[in-house]
């Protein structure tokens, strides 16, 4: 009997942990499943054992990649998955190295941070027309306008309990005395803008100030991060 003709003949080369596919082949079909390709049943169960075999090896060993792939593709651990597995699969492969970060914000500050199992990539005509929808709807008063805590982009839709108050408004010039002004020109005002018309104020715990809420530009600088990331990897069109 061949002893290493799983390790194709070459035991100083490849690695067979499983008795199944050595190394060399396991690392072949996770770039396939990475890539969009269909994995064959036979791919799967060859793949799962590979991975399970070294998960015990390494007494759990795995990096979070192999963990996903393997919570994928093995049948064993998915017979009595739930659909909250099912949506973290989907979110991880859609939001990548920002899933444990937003998870991680979303328990500090559910107000401005959805869950990360919510989010999907929304196309854009869909975006397109639920952003009008949302000025159509705070223009006529029938939505106060704020943070979506679920941006459109990810999924999130025009309804007071996705929507946060930032305190955000934008005054006239003329509404404020010249004390206030001379006040915001010398520490707000941008060299291309000394003079702003409409001056940004936020109110946050009964307190005013200039500018606007941290909280929010925070929240939306990350959102951007991870729509500029997701156009990198060809997940959302550009």
């Amino acid at each position: 009997m061949n002893l290493y003709v799983y390790c194709r003949n070459n035991p100083v080369s490849y690695v067979d942990p499983s008795g199944n596919i050595c190394e060399k082949r396991a690392n072949e079909i996770i770039n396939k499943l990475n890539s969009g390709g269909e994995l064959s049943n036979s791919e799967k169960k060859k793949l799962a054992a590979y991975l399970r075999n070294k998960e015990r090896r390494t007494n759990g060993g795995l990096t979070d990649a192999q963990s996903l792939i393997l919570a994928q593709v093995d049948r064993k651990r998915n017979k009595n998955s739930s659909s909250n597995t099912a949506a973290e699969i989907e979110a991880r492969r859609i939001l990548g190295p920002f899933y444990d970060e937003i998870l991680k914000r979303h328990q500090q500050n559910p107000e401005y941070y959805a869950h990360p199992n919510e989010f999907r990539i929304v196309e854009v005509k869909e975006y397109d027309r639920i952003r009008a929808e949302y000025r159509t709807m705070t223009n006529q008063g029938e939505l106060e306008p704020g943070h979506h805590r679920l941006g459109v982009a990810d999924g999130g839709q025009n309804v007071q309990d996705n929507i946060i108050y930032t305190g955000e408004k934008f005054l006239d010039r003329s509404m404020l005395p010249q004390s206030a002004l001379d006040y915001y020109d010398s520490t707000y005002a941008r060299k291309g803008k000394p003079h702003p018309k409409r001056i940004a104020i936020y109110e946050q715990n009964g307190i005013v100030r200039f500018g606007k809420n941290p909280l929010h530009t925070e929240a939306t600088n990350f959102q951007n991060d991870l729509h500029t990331w997701q156009r990198e990897q060809g997940l959302r069109g550009k």
